[in-house]
């Protein structure tokens, strides 16, 4: 790959335990490309950075369930707002042997200009934490149960739908394709 940034999905949502994570297994699991995944979790007292394995590995937490659905190189961040961005630029650049980075959280979409942007919906679409709803109404695509009533994306998904998951994964592969032909 070189030193070309790989493609870059930020996976954003109304809140947690909304299907961030699950969309982003769902698009590691089908594309045809090596997959990282970057996860932020938010921290008010300290900063970090690890991919180490027994931090990435708990079972059950949502870096396991990437590296489970094949992420290559799964990193996370624990980080206060003041340190975010370095943290992120430091992920990303962890990242150069890969293909495709899922990076997981509102916060980052702060400092970076995604290749795509994909918005969940939770179970109810008027549960949204403040500040998400205009995530929502920026996105590339938006995930849902109930077809809330926003600004519409380009593409809206019906998350319980195989079909519609299918149409979403069929979407993100021609995404990847498109660009990796521009870069020939």
């Amino acid at each position: 790959m070189g030193s070309k940034r790989p493609f870059i999905i930020c996976v954003t949502g109304a809140h947690s335990g909304s299907g961030k994570t699950y969309v982003g297994e769902a698009i590691i699991k089908g594309v045809n490309v090596s997959c990282g995944a970057i996860k932020y979790t938010p921290s008010d007292l300290y900063s970090s950075l690890t991919d180490e394995d027994e931090a990435i590995e708990q079972e059950g937490k949502d870096t396991d369930r990437f590296r489970r659905a094949g992420a290559v190189n799964v990193q996370w961040i624990r980080s206060t707002d003041d340190d975010l961005e370095e943290l992120l630029g430091l992920a990303i650049g962890k990242m150069q042997d890969v293909q495709l980075v899922i990076i997981e959280g509102n916060s980052p979409l702060k400092f970076l200009q995604p290749d795509l942007h994909v918005f969940v919906f939770g179970d109810d679409p008027g549960e949204v934490k403040p500040g998400a709803l205009s995530l929502a109404e920026t996105a590339d695509h938006v995930i849902y149960k109930e077809k809330p009533s926003i600004k519409a994306p380009i593409k809206m998904y019906n998350k319980h739908s195989d079909n519609e998951m299918n149409e979403f994964i069929v979407d993100v592969n021609s995404a990847l394709i498109s660009v990796r032909e521009d870069d020939q």
